[in-house]
């Protein structure tokens, strides 16, 4: 007789693999994915057992587990500080490619240098286990307060802006989260936002159960995937996960990030997820009717209405906190105590913010007396913005000022429609139209780098460099760590041939953002125009290595080459940009020069006519 087949959770009697019916349910409930099928369940390694792997460790405690392996409180002994360590399932590592993948996802996820994302210390591979040393955040989780009651919406709107400024972060270095929900939102002692596990959805290979996937697996008997990063996976926590998550999860860009934190803003505001189909929040709680607006479009099923970026929702927000059209009501039932959340510890948390009792007794009162004279109809506002960003999507820029320019109409505090509506001006070279949008965007939020940033990108179009380098300073001031805002700013002093300025912004845009081709590119730029033909080249070439396939710093380098007389080097250059950009008429010229000075008078004929073939204009050379 063969022998009985017992569900690997609750161990009761299965008539074939994988989870019982109950236990399937429970998990989707959970919103965990730590079952591995017909595998064992992850064991986590004993706190002693890690202690001889990890000798540079005391290990404390573990304090969490999930698909995504188990946390381990420690000490790192020499620096004498908390530490996180996370030990990655020990089945993900069977694959042969594994390996590579994991140091090359590691080394991009540690380069997350933001202070409201968790920070990767180390990362390798112990007695066969894959793990991350993390900074360690002595506080709590979104879940564990949320878990204790509804949070209050003024303690939302205060968490919602942080969360997006790490996200943006994030996106702008090409790094997708995809598994946003609250266990990854960390809060510590300040209230102070910090997100956790950036990328390791698809670095782990966890995959959800909500539906089956492509190739007709039941979803009720899953199984660590073979192929960690094969197309097809769906990664992701099944609740918070965007539609073309589930549909097209190869496809999955940032915009699934900033869905799941729509989930997690709803799930703030109300307490509960959303059913289907969406109610909006305020139909479920008291509050501002303008944030309906926000959290509705951030759960849109199509990624192309979403909001495209998870600043523009920072700004809503914080438009909506900076203008309340009304106050925020409290909730009928005390906001969640932060004291002693934290089961591990007996310290407390100070909340943000705290609601006002008088304040929330005349408001009912009031809305009773209103209630028995008139029964209230609500009305959903037009979200202009969105319809203008839908707009701009699309190209159709005229479109979309006109729907900022309403969006201004109707609350002419609205920054984020001023600051959009300079985007779009800027996109159709009205740079003074743009100017003006931005200053006005400034004098509304003096504290956003963006307005400042962009200001100066219009200025610098219109070749006023002096005032777009003040500009770019000023973005700076208010964040120091802005790449983008050095690397512009080089742009401009280049443009005024203070070339040793430029080259030193180039530099410091380098060493927050390493993995920037641009910047290496527009250094090797500024070396080229002092004659330092070596650094130059060595720019390109690194410029190169992080996009092999730019034709433009092969033109460059071929450049830097022919002015130290490299003219066989410089050949193969230009030959290489042609063959990435066919059209590339100055490449063709270029060639010729060098095939000149180097006598192949046939060949620089061939290659002059082919240039001005491609570029009438460049005749006259």
């Amino acid at each position: 007789m063969s022998e009985e087949t017992r569900c690997p959770k609750c161990h009761g009697a299965l008539s074939a693999g994988g989870l019982c019916p109950r236990c399937a349910a429970d998990f989707l409930q959970s919103e965990q994915t730590e079952v591995s099928g017909e595998s064992h369940l992850f064991s986590p390694p004993r706190p002693e057992d890690l202690a001889r792997m990890f000798p540079h460790l005391d290990i404390i405690e573990l304090f969490g587990r999930g698909g995504m392996g188990a946390v381990y409180k420690a000490r790192q002994k020499e620096l004498d500080r908390m530490v996180a360590l996370k030990i990655l399932p020990p089945g993900i590592g069977q694959d042969s490619g594994f390996a590579e993948r994991f140091a090359r996802e590691a080394k991009a996820l540690a380069k997350l240098n933001h202070q409201g994302i968790v920070t990767i210390y180390d990362f390798g591979r112990a007695d066969g286990l894959y793990f991350f040393l993390m900074e360690y955040v002595d506080g709590v989780n979104l879940k564990q307060l949320l878990e204790r009651g509804r949070i209050s919406p003024r303690e939302a709107l205060a968490i919602v802006p942080q969360i997006c400024d790490a996200l943006q972060f994030a996106h702008d270095q090409g790094i997708v989260h995809r598994d946003i929900k609250p266990e990854n939102i960390l809060l510590d002692r300040h209230g102070r936002v910090k997100v956790a596990d950036f990328g390791l959805a698809k670095l782990v290979g966890t995959e959800s159960f909500a539906a089956p996937l492509s190739d007709g697996t039941d979803p009720m008997k899953p199984e660590l995937p073979a192929s960690l990063t094969d197309a097809g996976k769906i990664l992701g926590t099944p609740a918070y996960m965007a539609p073309e998550q589930v549909k097209h999860p190869e496809a999955v860009d940032h915009r699934a990030d900033i869905y799941a934190l729509g989930m997690v803003f709803y799930q703030m505001l109300t307490g509960q997820l959303p059913a289907k189909p969406i109610e909006p929040p305020s139909k479920k709680v008291q509050i501002d009717v303008r944030l309906d607006e926000v959290v509705l479009r951030a759960l849109e099923k199509n990624p192309e209405i979403r909001y495209q970026q998870a600043s523009v929702l920072k700004t809503r927000v914080e438009t909506i906190v900076a203008t309340p059209s009304k106050p925020i009501a409290a909730q009928t039932h005390p906001p969640p105590s932060i004291t002693n959340m934290n089961r591990n510890t007996n310290k407390s948390i100070r909340p943000w913010a705290v609601s006002a009792v008088v304040a929330v007794c005349l408001l009912a009162l009031g809305f009773a007396m209103f209630h028995k004279s008139v029964k209230p109809t609500r009305r959903r506002p037009v979200d202009y913005h969105s319809l203008g960003d839908a707009r701009q999507s699309k190209g159709d820029l005229e479109g979309a000022i006109a729907e900022y320019t309403k969006g201004i109409e109707l609350n002419p505090h609205d920054v984020a429609c001023y600051h959009s509506r300079g985007d779009a001006k800027l996109d159709k070279k009205d740079l003074e139209g743009a100017i003006a949008d931005f200053t006005k965007a400034i004098e509304l939020k003096p504290h956003d780098s963006d307005h400042y940033h962009r200001r100066g990108d219009a200025k610098l179009d219109k070749k006023d460099l002096e005032g777009a380098i003040a500009d770019y300073t000023k973005a700076i001031e208010i964040k120091p760590d802005d790449a983008g805002s050095y690397h512009r700013r080089g742009d401009a002093k280049q443009d005024k041939y203070d070339w040793d300025d430029a080259i030193a912004d180039y530099t410091k845009a380098i060493e927050i953002k390493p993995d920037d081709a641009g910047s290496y590119h527009r250094r090797g730029d500024a070396k080229q125009g002092k004659n330092d033909w070596e650094g130059a080249i060595a720019d390109y070439t690194k410029a190169i290595e992080l996009t092999p396939d730019d034709a433009g710093s092969y033109h460059q380098r071929g450049d830097a080459k022919q002015g130290k007389n490299d003219l066989e080097g410089a050949i193969a250059d230009y030959t290489k940009a042609i063959e990435l950009k066919p059209d590339d008429a100055r490449s063709y010229l270029n060639r010729s020069l060098a095939k000149k000075a180097k006598g192949d008078l046939d060949g620089a004929a061939a290659d002059h006519s082919k240039a001005i073939e491609l570029n009438p204009d460049l005749a006259i050379y």
